[in-house]
């Protein structure tokens, strides 16, 4: 839902199946989080094993998605 504060720049950042659509201003672009996580957490699972292991991928899983969206948002900003 829109609310009447906001307007057509803000930002939207939509989640599927891995895969984020992020909408700013007058950009847009996708971004697949899918292969780089996998990576991440295949290198971390090698070399940190321990009970609470899960616990720590499902909380750290939205850290690593955020600074991805960010760092893509940057250099979509700069080719403005």
């Amino acid at each position: 839902q829109e609310s009447e504060s906001q307007s057509s720049s803000d930002s939207i950042l939509w989640l599927k199946d891995g895969c984020y659509l992020a909408s700013y201003g007058i950009g847009e672009f996708n971004l697949d989080f899918n292969e780089f996580y996998q990576s991440v957490l295949n290198f971390i699972t090698s070399v940190q094993k321990g009970d609470n292991f899960r616990l720590w991928q499902n909380e750290e899983k939205e850290t690593y998605i955020s600074a991805m969206v960010n760092k893509a948002i940057d250099i979509h900003s700069g080719e403005k």
